[in-house]
């Protein structure tokens, strides 16, 4: 994605804001592709716990709920959607 956007403006310089345009979009990725990591790993794990201990309801909506909360938090950190583009990892 990021090497066709790049591609489509080859022959024309690019201003600070396609700069940063560019910068924040990397962000963002960097951002959902850590996020996906972290809730990737809950799900692993849940598994685990599922089927080490099947049948058991209230463990099941444990594991539920954690989950719940480790998306809660990742959605804290990052605040709004709006707020990713606000902070680039390459400020410039």
């Amino acid at each position: 994605m990021l090497d066709k956007w790049l591609k489509d403006r080859k022959k024309r310089i690019l201003n600070l804001d396609d700069i940063k345009h560019y910068c924040r979009v990397v962000t963002a990725l960097a951002k959902t592709l850590e996020i996906q990591r972290e809730i990737d790993a809950l799900y692993r794990e849940l598994e685990r716990n599922v089927m080490s201990q099947k049948g058991s309801h209230l463990y099941l909506c444990k594991q539920a709920s954690k989950v719940a909360d480790q998306n809660r938090r990742c959605h804290d950190r990052l605040g709004s959607p709006i707020g990713i583009f606000q902070k680039p990892l390459l400020d410039l």
